[in-house]
């Protein structure tokens, strides 16, 4: 499960950090607030692609940070394969 989400300078965020609270955690907010580019950098963490012009202007790098814990023992297993070690919590960045 996704506990929390570090944010740096990708699109307008310079620095922010979310917690996600169990069961699940609702992303609500204005046009503009940032809601799609937290869906983006979750979309990064677990693969997407990414593009140049996500980096916030003026900045020269970018970076998200996702922190997981209760892992189920099939993605560790998975994980485990790549010589990563993986036991109820991964931090991926």
């Amino acid at each position: 499960m996704l506990r929390e989400l570090t944010i740096e300078n990708i699109a307008i965020v310079k620095h922010e950090t979310i917690h996600f609270g169990a069961p699940f955690s609702v992303i609500a907010g204005e046009t503009g607030a940032g809601k799609t580019i937290i869906i983006e950098s979750i979309g990064l963490i677990m693969g997407d692609r990414a593009s140049k012009e996500l980096v916030r202007s003026g900045e020269k790098h970018a970076c998200i940070t996702a922190f997981f814990d209760s892992i189920p023992d099939y993605i560790s297993n998975v994980i485990s394969k790549y010589d990563i070690a993986c036991n109820e919590e991964v931090v991926i960045s």
